[in-house]
């Protein structure tokens, strides 16, 4: 997990991190490194260890990642910092880029996919109606079943 933030405050990600694997009874460890320094703050990378909840695996890694975003976004960071924000972090777009950017994002898919067939659904969820994009509200900072990570076996 990356987050990129000032570095004037506590690390409220680790926290997170740390209680979330606690809530899901695998406690772990919680290690961050400093990958990138700017003026502005610095990217943190973000490395935890614990044991696998075999019968929920999916849900101890939603339960960590939606509690780390969270903390990322409410803590003045960012969870783009150079990667941008791909399917993971699309929850948290609306917090990301706010509202203007969301809507550029959705100008720009309406007039350049009208059909809505190049990557559907991957980073702003979209549904064609008369060959028009019908673009939904977008949820704010929860994952959902649609968007859980790939299993690599």
């Amino acid at each position: 997990m990356i987050c990129d933030r000032p570095l004037d405050r506590p690390l409220p990600e680790q926290e997170a991190i740390a209680e979330a694997l606690s809530a899901c009874g695998t406690p772990g460890f919680v290690m961050c490194h400093v990958s990138h320094l700017y003026e502005t703050g610095a990217s943190l990378y973000f490395t935890f260890l614990a044991a696998r909840r075999t019968e929920d695996e999916i849900g101890q890694w939603h339960a960590v990642k939606e509690a780390a975003s969270r903390a990322i976004t409410t803590g003045g960071g960012t969870i783009t910092h150079h990667h941008g924000v791909g399917r993971d972090h699309a929850p948290w777009l609306k917090d990301e880029v706010g509202g203007t950017g969301v809507a550029a994002l959705l100008a720009l898919k309406s007039e350049l996919d009208p059909v809505g067939i190049m990557n559907p659904g991957k980073l702003v969820p979209v549904r064609c109606r008369g060959g028009a994009p019908v673009i939904p509200e977008l949820t704010v900072g929860r994952l959902d079943a649609a968007r859980q990570p790939s299993r690599i076996a």
